[in-house]
């Protein structure tokens, strides 16, 4: 019975994502569903849209940027907390966390109003501020988990044979915890890769991620052109996790230290 339950929660998670692939292959200009026909005469109609992919080459840099610089903000982040005495451990890790439970709206006006009052232009730097600042807590619960099963013997043993803690992190703690920098940073690219509330403040006509373009056109009557583009992107986003699991194991990945 919870089987059952489990697998029509699923499928009805899928539905929309089902209902938009199946409508970017419809003959009619505009979204219908069930579609009628079959053409892919719209997905070669969206990859001629210079702007589009525009748009996409930014979301690509901006998410490897922001994924990297996450993942070394949120190691060194993970690393700390773990040093720290447990009453102050928790208090800090609520603080790194907190973008998690906050709107992202809130976090974005609040950003362009910081870049406002300190002068900074909209820019490339000050967007993958923005998404480094919503990024970050899934790179620190990801590699937090994975620490808190290491055992510190091995990190002890290191520096009783005579390896400095610089080497120790090297060679012991962070082969040790590889699944969690990874599973970090796969979850912050994605979620940099598909952000709307935060970039929708930080961009600029000429700085422009593929989902705030794709949300520029809601206002309008939705043509098949563009389901063809929103299928494109979520495609995308499962081969990346298709090469995840197929190169690391998403269960090595996801569940890193849960064993």
């Amino acid at each position: 019975m919870i089987r059952a339950i489990t697998y029509l929660g699923v499928i009805f998670i899928l539905l929309p994502i089902a209902a938009i692939l199946a409508s970017s292959v419809t003959e009619l200009r505009y979204i219908s569903f069930p579609p009628k026909g079959f053409t892919l005469d719209w997905y070669f109609d969206a990859i001629r849209r210079r702007e589009f992919l525009s748009s996409f080459q930014i979301s690509i840099v901006i998410a490897c940027l922001a994924a990297f610089a996450s993942t070394m903000l949120g190691t060194l982040t993970s690393l700390a907390l773990r040093i720290l005495p447990t009453r102050w451990r928790s208090l800090a890790l609520s603080v790194v966390l907190s973008p998690l439970v906050l709107p992202g709206v809130v976090i974005g006006i609040s950003l362009l109003q910081f870049f406002t009052l300190a002068r900074l232009g909209i820019s490339t730097t000050t967007l993958i501020i923005g998404h480094v600042v919503i990024t970050v807590p899934y790179v620190v619960r990801l590699i937090s988990d994975s620490l808190s099963t290491l055992p510190r013997n091995l990190e002890w043993a290191s520096a009783s044979l005579g390896c400095s803690p610089v080497a120790t992190l090297f060679k012991v703690t962070l082969p040790c915890i590889k699944a969690g920098v990874m599973g970090g940073a796969l979850f912050a690219f994605i979620v940099s890769f598909e952000n709307v509330t935060i970039s929708v403040f930080l961009s600029a006509p000429q700085l422009t991620t593929l989902p705030v373009r794709i949300f520029g056109y809601t206002d309008q009557a939705i043509e098949t052109w563009l389901v063809a583009i929103c299928s494109i992107a979520v495609v995308f986003t499962v081969l990346l996790i298709w090469v995840i699991e197929r190169v690391f194991g998403l269960e090595r990945v996801f569940y890193a230290g849960k064993s």
